[in-house]
């Protein structure tokens, strides 16, 4: 199974005929019994887990954020802001 890490809008194109497609494969990896990273998502589209100090990779990084952006999508607007120091 390979673990996208990085889905946010930004990341998911679709075409004038309708198709998703999503684009930059660059945080991607197989899913390893690995300690995690600090090179996970977007922080706005991190799974609470992760922000809980999770310290294994695991599908409901990408489960989490493509509920987010779906979530997105349908309201037409953020779902969560982020703070501006």
């Amino acid at each position: 199974m390979i673990l996208y890490q990085d889905f946010k809008p930004e990341n998911v194109l679709i075409t004038k005929d309708g198709i998703l497609k999503i684009s930059n494969f660059f945080l991607a990896r197989l899913w390893e019994d690995k300690p995690i990273t600090t090179q996970i998502c977007t922080m706005k589209y991190r799974a609470p887990e992760f922000l809980l100090n999770s310290q294994k990779y695991c599908p409901t990084l990408d489960v989490w954020a493509i509920g987010c952006v779906f979530a997105e999508f349908s309201l037409k607007q953020p779902l969560f802001q982020e703070k501006v120091s």
